[in-house]
């Protein structure tokens, strides 16, 4: 195996390890392990293949490496269990395998194909013993290697082309930041954000997965930093309004930034999260969103300003009123982000700023440039 493919696996099943979330929230730290191997330039998000897109495709020089992950919650359940109920009708594994083998095919360097798992025991295992026989030697067919991790172990397991080995985890503490806010206030911390940013010409989640890693780089914890995390369960299927690009939270948090009671969706959960919540992030950008028309990248951008201002911050504004006493801040800190580096949104930027006086820090990639 790739001695740094070892090592970003290892690195990145020693965090999965210890979080419960989304599955963007797996995509986030498998990026930010990524980045400790490999430049920015030779990550690529959400590459388009038939049939859909790969999570992850690195360029390692003598050979691509082409990344499915399936991780993290689907709803409220475990992802990996809902991809055991819909095999059957060729949305489940099988078909990222599918997506894999097809971009293989298609490449003109050589290409290694990894389907990753984590199977996260607070929504329940998926994987019994044949099911992981199963996979592995479905991803074999596929021509591809097939790697899984359980939370119940500290281990995980690797199916590739020259055998089988199994992997101890390691897991240390990456540090602590003093102050939250005054990182996200720094405007160095920014700058070094954007110039990463404006030569990323991925999806939104890639500008989303590069905020994450900038976070985590300056002393931000696993337990910390989430993509796409849910509050107000109980109305789980009413997406608006309710899940943020990306969410901030003090030291004592427990990581579990998924679904609560049981795993129901019934069950309301705010009040294991709001406590400790320092940050929502909401984003505009990417790829899709800056091959709009101007006057559309105006109207979406001035949506999501009356969307923070309208329900974000009534549902969240409790969060500010217990925070541990290991955290400095006063209050939350709404942000919104805007990658869009188009000079024409300026006088739109200015104006919203004014607008929301103070209440929501708009940071835009133009003022950076």
């Amino acid at each position: 195996m790739d001695e740094k493919i070892y090592a970003l696996l290892k690195g990145f099943y020693s965090e999965a390890n210890l979080v419960c979330g989304s599955e963007g929230v797996f995509q986030s730290i498998f990026y930010h392990e990524a980045r400790k191997y490999f430049d920015q330039s030779q990550i690529w998000r959400e590459q388009p293949v038939n049939g859909g897109a790969i999570d992850f495709c690195i360029d390692g020089g003598e050979k691509i490496f082409a990344i499915e992950i399936k991780a993290g919650a689907n709803g409220h359940r475990n992802s990996l269990a809902k991809m055991k109920e819909v095999e059957s009708k060729g949305k489940g594994l099988s078909h990222d395998l599918s997506k894999l083998q097809f971009f293989a095919s298609e490449s003109t360097k050589a290409v290694e194909t990894w389907l990753i798992c984590v199977d996260l025991s607070s929504l329940g295992i998926a994987f019994n013993k044949d099911d992981i026989a199963y996979y592995s030697e479905l991803a074999s067919s596929y021509g591809a290697n097939f790697s899984y991790a359980s939370q119940l172990e500290n281990l995980f397991y690797c199916w590739y082309e020259n055998g089988k080995c199994c992997i101890e985890l390691n897991f240390s503490d990456s540090g602590i930041v003093s102050s939250i806010e005054d990182l996200l206030s720094s405007a160095r911390f920014w700058y070094q954000f954007f110039d990463e940013t404006v030569s990323d010409f991925g999806p939104e989640c890639s500008h989303v997965g590069l905020l994450y890693h900038h976070l985590r780089k300056n002393g931000l914890n696993y337990n910390q930093v989430a993509v796409e995390v849910f509050f107000n369960c109980n109305k789980y299927g009413d997406r608006q309004y309710r899940i943020p690009d990306l969410a901030i939270f003090d030291r004592r948090f427990n990581a579990q930034f998924q679904l609560y009671g049981d795993s129901k969706k019934i069950v309301k959960n705010d009040q294991f999260k709001l406590p400790s919540l320092v940050s929502v992030v909401e984003f505009k950008g990417g790829s899709s969103f800056i091959s709009k028309p101007l006057k559309e990248r105006e109207r979406l951008i001035e949506a999501d300003i009356d969307k923070m201002l309208s329900h974000i911050i009534p549902n969240i504004q409790i969060a500010s009123l217990s925070f541990s006493k290991d955290s400095v801040q006063s209050k939350s800190i709404y942000i919104f982000v805007v990658t869009d580096f188009d000079k024409r949104l300026e006088p739109l930027i200015l104006n919203l700023r004014e607008r929301v006086n103070g209440k929501i820090d708009i940071r835009w990639i133009g003022d950076y440039l």
